[in-house]
């Protein structure tokens, strides 16, 4: 957190920690709603509940997946801007006018 100042940390640290925790605590919810709703199938009690489970794993699964992506993404370097005169010459292997022949 370069970009804020020093008398703004403890505001920032605290709301930060908030929004983890508020952020945990909804994906908690959705993970267990999921579950739930997979396993009001017909069927017996066990092949519900394993393929609730395999739903659920396969989300999650997906969710950590784009997490790694991002977190990948994020703290990738940023490509370098090379101006058009710092580039090294090409050569060309067109044809060449001769001046003064």
């Amino acid at each position: 957190m370069d970009t804020v100042e020093p008398r703004y940390a403890a505001d920032i640290s605290g709301a930060s920690s908030t929004l983890i925790q508020v952020g945990g605590a909804i994906g908690v919810a959705a993970i267990g709603a999921l579950y739930l709703a997979g396993t009001r199938g017909s069927g017996a009690h066990a092949t519900v509940s394993a393929h609730a489970f395999a739903v659920t794993t396969g989300v999650l699964a997906g969710v950590a997946l784009l997490a790694a992506a991002a977190a990948w993404r994020a703290s990738a370097p940023a490509p370098s801007r090379i101006t058009r005169a710092e580039r090294a010459p090409v050569a060309s292997f067109g044809p060449r006018s001769r001046v003064g022949s």
